[in-house]
């Protein structure tokens, strides 16, 4: 600073008087010390700035990392789950009719390997949901007989091009099947409906019995199925999504609130 003001200064031909060496140090040293204090100060904020944008991407990558093997995590928990319970119903008949019981086989080996297929895509529409749903209902049509069981499956074309994760559905199903139709002793009809409200997916799974329930649910909650979808919802959509599962007359419904994204 010094330097320059005595370049300019002869410049412009005027007299520069520095004064007394001491005086102009401590007079020039101050100025130049908070205009060096604040030059680092503001680097050093732009620096720590820009640290915390890095460390903030590569936290919500680990974020989106956890999530993502925590969503494959739950979805590989429906298959087995799934399984088993389809098993234990068809084996109930394989000595009363081994016929019937090669079909059932039949249909749940095709239904296995879509239910493989929608799994390794994460995500699907309702649409796609629906098409594995169906097949699953009527496999239990079939253990139950029609005069046991009656399904209905109600989809708009708004609610059908909404994506949701794989095989959520399935699970909700299986659950209204196993755990309520098996304990009415009269016609039971599963119902599955979904509709779109804005950018919200709603979806109501409910069962109703032309009897009322001999006994309370075994499982108040809904069960591992139930638990599993309120995790994988968590885990995919945090706060934004919302599940009601309660009894509804003679039977049970489930209700899931989630966003729409097509």
């Amino acid at each position: 600073m010094f330097g320059l003001r005595l370049l300019v200064y002869g410049l412009v031909g005027v007299d520069y008087q520095t004064g007394e060496l001491p005086a102009l140090l401590v007079y020039e040293g101050g100025k130049d010390a908070v205009t060096y204090i604040s030059f680092c100060l503001i680097s050093r904020g732009i620096w720590m700035a820009r640290a915390a944008a890095l460390r903030e991407q590569e936290l919500e990558r680990a974020r989106r990392e956890l999530a993502e093997a925590r969503l494959a995590r739950l979805a590989d928990q429906v298959q087995p789950h799934f399984l088993f319970n389809t098993l234990n119903l068809i084996s109930s008949v394989m000595y009363e009719d081994v016929a019937g019981a090669d079909r059932l086989l039949c249909q749940l080996a095709e239904l296995l390997r879509q239910t493989l297929a929608a799994q390794q895509r994460v995500e699907h529409t309702l649409g796609e949901e629906l098409a594995l749903v169906q097949p699953f209902l009527a496999l239990m049509q079939a253990r139950f007989g029609p005069e046991r069981l009656v399904v209905r499956i109600e989809a708009d074309a708004a609610a059908r091009a909404c994506r949701l994760p794989a095989l959520l559905l399935l699970a909700p199903v299986e659950n209204a099947v196993k755990h309520d139709v098996a304990r009415h002793r009269g016609r039971v009809t599963v119902s599955v409906a979904a509709t779109r409200d804005g950018d919200r997916l709603r979806l109501r799974v409910s069962n109703h019995g032309d009897t009322a329930l001999p006994e309370a649910p075994p499982d108040p909650d809904g069960g591992l199925g139930l638990r599993n979808l309120r995790e994988r919802l968590a885990a995919r959509y945090g706060g934004a999504a919302r599940v009601d599962f309660g009894p509804d007359g003679a039977g049970m419904s489930l209700e899931v609130a989630l966003p729409c994204a097509c």
